[in-house]
């Protein structure tokens, strides 16, 4: 009866924080891709690629490899309902719906493990009405970001996990746990790949705290290296191609300029309060949009550490919260102007742009000390009342802030427009392009043939989907221009032979001998992408045999 109540309950909590996706049309964000991303998703899909790297119409109609580079998995889940549901649009919408309530889900399985059921909830609703999750969602459109801080808990709470139990199961045991427990950690790489770098940062002192209090150091250790491992494996499919083929595009465009992180550090004053906004992020203290933990949250921190306080006073000794009072700590540290030096000191620190990029983190540690404030009342009815006030709070101060600017009345046909998408979309981020592309100015210059014509030669346009182009040329022949970005993975042929491909700022080219041929121009997967895949494939193998081991206890 608890457990349906519960159930019930945590609909009802989340219900005002996904409310705006139940109406008609979208709402304008920061990133305003997402639902032409989902399509392109789907069109590669459905095109036969998998993993997907390529889409073809984003880049002005050019295509370009974009999951090589932008984490691909919340569009997977779109992409996938997409195939069954074919609506973008919807499809989308559920997206966010989904990241949006693993947050809440994740967090309540953490906090509960380590500070009870009413503990869980109150944390649970604190993460998931977290000032900043809602600018993530309906400010920033931040899909990746907001994933990635769905999965953050499970990631902790597998940490801690494994850390409990080294001292008390068998070398076996701990193996195995740690090979699914690797999964959250992959899917924060694949959700949000600066999201995983900023966790590694906290995860360091995490582990270090907690190899210092294990009991059974050698094993806790090895299973870290087991978990990380697999994760790793797992993800690499994204990871390698991300890391060693980057440096074909254009995103080093992205480091610096607007996004230059001293520009872009939070006063101290807007952690209390800043005027909620959906502008963007400026140089000094007035930016358009909130950078607020919030006075609830601070006044419930505040609270929180009076009674850790009085708990160590009165007891004489620290326990395992403490770290996450650390953690808490470091979060906030990193975004503000005083933190510079380590900015400054730490390598790729640049890429993440923007410190308040740490609210993420000032969310997590600030809702688990909050819940685990609550195991410290002994009493039932006064650890409810608490969480009543906590609940109301949040939807007084917080639950309003879960909501867009505006609203549109833009259908599924909008978003799918081929032309809409290689222009409009396009021009909001093309970080992706080649190097040195030669960008359409206007929709006019954007192609509207994959193939241009060569003089005196006929063209059959055969087969063409995404990665894909099959034609037969009949004629004198010449150079062949082809409306496509060059990428390494580009393959031609001639009558079933390779020919070389010619590469330009604008697109590729081959040579079309004399007479009737039939031509295919394919992309394929490059070493590193084929390097990748294999090692996702062994990671994905072994994390299934060990859930089934674990399943028909093998290992008793």
């Amino acid at each position: 009866m608890k457990k349906i109540l519960l159930i019930i309950l945590s609909i009802i909590v989340i219900i005002p924080a996904v409310a705006p996706f139940f109406n008609s049309g979208f709402f304008v964000v920061h990133d305003n891709t997402q639902v032409e991303r989902v399509f392109q998703m789907t069109k590669s899909l459905s095109d036969g690629q998998f993993p997907v790297r390529w889409v073809d119409d984003l880049g002005y109609g050019y295509g370009y490899p974009i999951f090589n580079f932008y984490a691909p998995f919340p569009y997977y889940i779109a992409g996938f309902l997409n195939l069954i549901l074919s609506d973008s649009l919807l499809s989308t919408k559920i997206m966010f719906i989904i990241g949006t309530v693993f947050s809440f889900f994740t967090m309540y399985l953490f906090a509960r493990n380590i500070s009870g059921r009413a503990g869980g909830f109150t944390a649970a609703v604190t993460y998931l009405y977290f000032p900043y999750h809602a600018v993530n969602i309906y400010v920033r459109g931040a899909v990746g970001e907001f994933f990635a801080y769905a999965f953050f808990p499970a990631v902790f709470l597998g940490i801690y996990y494994i850390y409990e139990k080294a001292d008390r199961l068998k070398s076996k045991k701990i193996v195995l746990e740690s090979f699914f427990i690797a999964v959250p950690v992959a899917l924060v790489a694949i959700s949000h790949n600066l999201s995983a770098f900023m966790m590694g940062l906290l995860l360091i002192p995490y582990i270090l705290f907690l190899i210092f209090k294990s009991k059974k150091r050698i094993k806790f250790i090895l299973s870290l290296i087991i978990l990380f491992f697999t994760a790793l494996l797992f993800s690499s499919f994204y990871i390698l191609p991300a890391i060693f083929e980057s440096s074909y595009t254009n995103v080093m465009s992205q480091i610096g300029g607007g996004a230059d992180y001293p520009d872009h550090f939070v006063c101290i004053n807007q952690l209390w309060h800043s005027n909620w906004g959906f502008g963007g992020s400026i140089l000094g203290c007035t930016d358009g949009l909130s950078f607020a933990i919030g006075k609830f949250n601070i006044l419930l921190i505040l609270t929180s550490f009076l009674l850790f306080a009085f708990y160590i006073f009165k007891k004489r000794r620290m326990n395992n919260e403490i770290i996450f009072w650390i953690l808490l700590s470091i979060s906030i540290f990193l975004m503000l102007p005083f933190s510079k030096f380590i900015w400054d000191t730490l390598p790729f620190m640049e890429y993440l742009q923007f410190p308040w990029r740490f609210l993420n983190f000032v969310g997590l540690f600030s809702a688990l000390v909050i819940g685990l404030s609550i195991q410290k009342i002994k009493m039932k009815r006064i650890q409810f009342a608490i969480l009543i006030v906590v609940l109301l709070g949040q939807f007084y101060f917080n639950a309003k802030l879960f909501r867009p600017a505006t609203f549109n009345d833009l259908g599924n046909s909008y978003y799918e427009n081929i032309d809409h998408i290689r222009y409009d979309t396009s021009k909001i981020s093309d970080e992706y392009m080649p190097n040195n592309f030669t960008k359409p100015e206007s929709e006019m210059e954007v192609p509207r043939d994959v193939i241009e014509p060569v003089f005196g030669t006929s063209m059959l346009l055969v087969n063409y989907k995404t990665g894909y182009i099959e034609f037969v040329s009949d004629g004198s022949g010449g150079l062949l221009k082809i409306n496509k970005a060059s990428f390494p993975g580009w393959k031609a042929e001639v009558d079933n032979k390779p020919v070389g491909i010619i590469e330009s700022q604008s697109g590729v080219a081959i040579k079309i001998p004399e007479g009737r041929h039939n031509i295919v121009l394919k992309i394929v997967s490059t070493p590193i992408q084929t390097i990748g895949n294999v090692l996702s494939l062994v990671g994905v193998l072994v994390i299934i045999v060990a859930i089934i081991i674990k399943n028909k206890k093998l290992y008793e």
